[in-house]
Order: C-alpha cells, then sequence, then structure tokens
C-alpha cells in the first residue's frame, strides 16, 4: 500500500467521523428544543440590573416586557417588589397575590404579602399567611412575634399570649417575648397575671425605671404587698432618676409604723424637694409622729405650693392640726384647701365643725347651710348642724332637721333617740 492511499484513507475516516458527529448533535438538538423564552430572560436581567441601582420605575418597564414572554411567579414578585420600594403598596400587594396564585409555594411572595397585609391593618387576611410561613419554619421567632402582635391588633389576646409563649419556650433569654406578654395582659384585664413575666423580664435587662413602674403596678393589683416591698428595696437600690419609687416605698414604711426607716428613705430624696409636692407631703407626715408642730405648717405650706397638690394633703394635715386641738392651724388649712378645690362639702364640714368647737355656733350655722344648700342629701352635715340648734338653744330647728332625718331613714334609731330626747325634755 502506497503512501498516497494511506492518507487519502486517514482523510476520508476523518470525513465520515465529522458529518457522523454532526448527525448526532442535530439529533440531540431536535429531542431537547430550547424551551426557555430567552428575551423574557433578558429583559428580566435587565430588570434586576435596574433595581439594584434603585432604578425601580426603569426595572418594573424591564419586567412588564419580560411579562410579555412568559408569565411567572418570580418576575410577578420582582414587579411587587419594586412598586412596594416605590411605595405604590396597593400595586404591590395586587402583584404579590397574583404570584401566590400562580405559584403557591413561594414564601418571600406570601412574607412580603403578609407585611403589607399588617401594614394596611388587614390582620385577617395576614394572620393565616404568617401561620403557613411559621408551618415551614416553626422555629422563626419572626414569625411567632408578627402573629402575636396581629392576634394582639384583633383583640385576640389568649391566641397572642399562645404565640408568646411559644416564643418564650423556643428562646427563653428574649427579654421582649415577656414584657409583650405583660402588656397583653394589661390590655386583656390581667393585670396581676403580668407580674410573672415582669419579674423574668427584668432579670434578663439592665435596671429600667419603666419597667420596675410596671412590674409594681402588676404587683398593686395582685395585692403582693411583701413583694411590692421586696421590688421597690431593689428598685432604689438602683438610684432611680425620679422620685416615686422612694416614695411609695415611705409610704409603705409609715403604714407598717417603721418611721425611722421611712425618714431614711426620704433623706435620700430631701433635696429633691421641688420636683415633686409629695416629697415635702411625707417629711412633713415624719415631723407629725415626733410632734414638731412648726415643722409640719413648715412642710405643708412648701407642698401647698405646688400646683398640683393633692387633696391628701390639706385632709390629713387638717385633721393632724384639728386633732392636736391647733383649731386656726386646721381652719387655715381647710381655707387653703377651698381656695384650690372650691366649697367641696368636706372642706366646708370641716371648717363649719371646727367654728363650733371654737364657739362661734352662726358661723358654724352658716357653714352647714352653705354646705347643704349644695349638698341637700348629706345627711352627716344634717345631724351635725341639728346638734348644733341642740346645743345653742335652737330645740325647734333641731326638731325639724331630726324629722326630716328620720323620714330619709327611718330605721335609724339614733334620730328617733335624738327627736324623742328633744320632745321629752322640751
Amino acid at each position: 500500500m502506497n503512501k498516497k492511499f494511506i492518507i487519502f484513507t486517514i482523510a476520508v475516516s476523518i470525513l465520515l467521523l465529522s458529518c457522523g458527529s454532526r448527525e448526532l448533535n442535530k439529533e440531540l438538538t431536535e429531542q431537547k428544543p430550547d424551551t426557555y423564552p430567552t428575551r423574557s430572560i433578558l429583559h428580566f436581567m435587565h430588570g434586576e440590573i435596574y433595581r439594584s441601582s434603585g432604578n425601580y420605575t426603569h426595572a418594573n418597564l424591564e419586567y412588564q416586557r419580560a411579562l410579555e414572554y412568559d408569565t411567572s411567579a418570580t418576575i410577578l414578585g420582582a414587579i411587587a417588589e419594586s412598586y412596594r420600594q416605590l411605595g405604590k403598596n396597593q400595586l404591590a400587594r395586587d402583584y404579590f397575590e397574583k404570584a401566590l396564585q400562580l405559584d403557591p409555594d413561594a414564601a418571600g411572595a406570601r412574607q412580603h404579602l403578609a407585611d403589607l397585609y399588617v401594614k394596611e391593618s388587614r390582620f385577617e387576611k395576614a394572620i393565616p399567611l404568617l401561620h403557613q410561613l411559621l408551618e415551614k419554619e416553626p422555629e422563626n421567632i419572626t414569625f411567632h412575634r408578627r402573629l402575636a402582635e396581629a392576634y394582639r391588633k384583633i383583640k385576640d389576646y389568649d391566641a397572642s399570649l399562645k404565640m408568646l409563649n411559644n416564643m418564650i419556650e423556643l428562646r427563653p433569654d428574649i427579654p421582649w417575648s415577656y414584657i409583650f406578654a405583660a402588656e397583653v395582659m394589661f390590655e386583656d384585664d390581667r393585670i396581676a397575671d403580668a407580674s410573672a413575666y415582669l419579674e423574668k423580664a427584668i432579670s434578663l435587662v439592665p435596671p429600667n425605671d419603666d419597667l420596675y413602674e410596671f412590674w409594681i403596678r402588676a404587683l398593686y393589683e395582685k395585692n403582693d404587698r411583701q413583694k411590692i416591698r421586696k421590688v421597690l428595696r431593689s428598685w432604689i437600690k438602683t438610684q432611680p432618676d425620679r422620685p416615686g419609687p422612694y416614695l411609695m416605698y415611705a409610704d409603705f414604711q409609715f403604714q407598717r409604723g417603721n418611721i425611722d426607716s421611712a425618714g431614711q428613705v426620704l433623706s435620700m430624696i430631701s433635696d429633691r424637694w421641688q420636683e415633686d409636692s409629695r416629697i415635702s407631703y411625707f417629711q412633713g407626715i415624719r415631723a407629725m409622729s415626733d410632734n414638731e408642730k412648726d415643722s409640719v405648717m413648715f412642710y405643708f405650706k412648701r407642698a401647698d405650693s405646688f400646683p398640683d397638690a393633692g387633696r391628701e394633703l390639706y385632709h390629713d394635715y387638717g385633721m393632724w392640726f384639728w386633732e392636736q386641738g391647733e383649731f386656726e392651724a386646721a381652719e387655715y388649712i381647710a381655707g387653703r384647701a377651698i381656695t384650690r378645690f372650691g366649697p367641696e362639702a368636706r372642706w366646708l364640714h370641716m371648717k363649719a365643725l371646727i367654728k363650733k368647737q371654737q364657739g362661734y355656733p352662726e358661723e358654724s350655722e352658716k357653714l352647714f347651710l352653705e354646705l347643704l344648700k349644695e349638698n341637700p342629701g348629706n345627711t352627716g352635715a344634717k345631724e351635725d348642724l341639728a346638734n348644733v340648734y341642740l346645743e345653742y338653744g335652737k330645740g325647734d330647728l333641731a326638731d325639724s332637721l331630726y324629722s326630716e332625718l328620720l323620714k330619709e331613714n327611718p330605721e335609724n334609731m339614733r334620730y328617733t333617740q335624738q327627736l324623742c330626747f328633744y320632745t321629752c325634755t322640751a
């Protein structure tokens, strides 16, 4: 076999192999035709480029062109997300809904749609979507939290607490869950039950005046006075900025008769008396225990200078001076109360009785009549005025008042006895 024949044979073989390869490739190509809409992909990619640069308007133009060649949940979701970024929430919602209709497993569209429903306060529509998300990710704390918030908004407090308790079980180290649960308890008028959640929250976060105050409120509802004292002690150790906890603790000590302990707490804020009228009020209560009349009056006047001084200031100080036989001081305090709160029955009654004890029956009668003019059903004032009439020889007027009282209260034997006493001695 000569050399030329060998070369020719090799060339023909290569040509045949080449033709065979082309036929095979052609066959494979025919078996697997290209099903991907290339133009849709190109427009979608251009849209993604625009969206990544923040140009959502042009992105949506490209996405809409992509829809002309292909309809998919991915494209619909991208359009919805662009509308959401542009603040067009209604259009975003519409496209997210279409994406979910096309692909019920599109988790991204479901999550965005749930967020939009929450933003629109359509919690009843958001809740099923959030539950679907939670089924896929049962340990997702975010979905638990959003469900708890949504249930709270529609006032389904039991369902909200269930979500929060699930969160606590999954992540007991997150204080937010306990605080949120306590707030739900407050809204559901189960304030006392909130205390356990708040106790746990405070153990997880740095000392916080608002949380302590929240906890104290819950304990008051629970009527756990022992725990209140304990919590107040802990709160004071944090040196809170507000005087409230010091004053509450001092009040507890006064109630238990621990005068010195109350005084020690008050000494911590004595230089802050301008912040709260109750500081001077309690300092005066402390001075009463030592019968320091001048100091008591000093603290009264200082507390009285505050525009928000409460009625207890005038009642407690007026009664104390009255019981001490300091009638002028007691009358002065009653007068200050009338100036501040108007001629309320309690202050007129106090002044009337003080005038009677001072030996001024006419002034006492005048004050009682003023009181009864505005409060004709005040039986205590009628009885005391009748006693004034009896004591100063106006038996007919006393008889009239006792007869009136007896008609109003026929079962009250005291009025019968008083009327009989007058009639029998007349």
